[in-house]
């Protein structure tokens, strides 16, 4: 309780909106919530960031406008991608950190199309593992296809908002962004957006990314990924960037983050 008190006296310091505060005292991260905090700010603070921010999310809406989302990717796709730097399928990564006493594992898909990947996994480790998931799709906007997942239950939670806006209900196990924010979102909250989704883990919980980052030479590139890599290390993490131009050429994000929260 006295810690509790101390988080939301230093939240008031900060002039957090009251959906904010009520993220504090749930439970999550003043980091998780600091960083919608300082999106919502920002975005309140300077009209022209504001524009630019609205104008994308309008574009997102109406159409894919980088030619990379593919509503209908299911747990092939996602695997494909990841297992080749996880080191093992993401089911075999999930059974090991479900771990004998098979624990309830919080999935969150930030940018989940139509839901296939999620309810697929979903299905995937109750039946062949035995093990039992909350799942999450974040999502712009929710399809008729999307919709009638979650009706059927194959996804337990159905969230419609842009994901520099979104502060989970409770910490996550596991986070998958194919695609998603970091890729659709404008440069100016990319950073924002990662830590936001790393401090939503639990402890030993994994974040996988898959966006590509801007080409501004090969140098600009390698400096960013660096760069990311040492702040997560210094904030508890450990992160990896992967980087594959024959991924591209199959349609696949260029560059992959790995993050496990350590503490």
């Amino acid at each position: 309780l006295c810690n509790m008190a101390r988080k939301l006296t230093k939240a008031l310091k900060v002039r957090y909106n009251t959906r904010e505060l009520n993220a504090i005292s749930r439970g999550m991260p003043v980091e998780v919530v600091g960083q919608v905090s300082g999106i919502r700010r920002r975005l309140r603070d300077d009209p022209k960031l504001r524009r630019k921010f609205w104008k994308r999310i309008s574009e997102s809406l109406k159409t894919d406008i980088r030619g990379n989302w593919v509503t209908g990717r299911g747990y092939d796709h996602y695997n494909n991608l990841f297992s080749r730097f996880l080191g093992r399928s993401i089911i075999d990564e999930l059974v090991a950190m479900a771990g004998k006493k098979k624990k309830v594992l919080r999935i969150l898909d930030s940018g989940a199309g139509d839901g296939f990947f999620l309810g697929e996994l979903k299905h995937r480790l109750r039946e062949e593992k035995g093990i039992e998931t909350k799942t999450t799709a974040l999502v712009l906007k929710a399809n008729p296809v999307l919709q009638k997942r979650k009706e059927a239950g194959n996804i337990d939670a159905l969230i419609k908002l842009p994901g520099e806006k979104y502060i989970p209900d409770e910490k996550q196990d596991v986070i998958f962004n194919f695609f998603g924010t970091m890729e659709y979102g404008i440069p100016e909250f990319k950073k924002r957006v990662l830590l936001k989704e790393a401090y939503s883990l639990n402890k030993g919980g994994l974040a996988c990314f898959g966006f590509d980052i801007p080409s501004s030479g090969k140098e600009a590139s390698e400096s960013f990924k660096e760069n990311v890599e040492r702040s997560f290390e210094k904030r508890g993490f450990s992160a990896k960037f992967h980087s594959s131009t024959f991924l591209k050429a199959l349609g696949y994000p260029k560059d992959v983050l790995i993050v496990r929260r350590n503490i």
